[in-house]
């Protein structure tokens, strides 16, 4: 029989923790009656965010998105594993 005597081993791992935040905050996103903006199918080089970042409205809608998604995020992650 193997004893562990090494509790940081049970601990989730880093990816394990991100796919729980990510998967909580999708949870929250959809259940919410919030509009996100959609997000484009191009990258940036493809000019994905192009009409969006053409305007100082659009600008603020991505910076309010992500300001509001990374808070969540934080909101949602278990205080011991914040800084893990």
């Amino acid at each position: 029989m193997l004893w562990n005597n090494n509790t940081r081993l049970d601990l989730p791992t880093r990816a394990e923790i991100a796919r729980r935040a990510h998967s909580q905050w999708l949870t929250w996103a959809l259940a919410s009656d919030t509009r996100f903006p959609r997000i484009p199918r191009h990258a940036v080089r493809d000019g994905g965010y192009q009409a969006m970042l053409a305007s100082p409205r659009g600008r603020a809608v991505c910076h309010r998105w992500w300001r509001r998604a990374l808070a969540a995020v934080e909101r949602l992650t278990p205080a011991p594993l914040r800084d893990w």
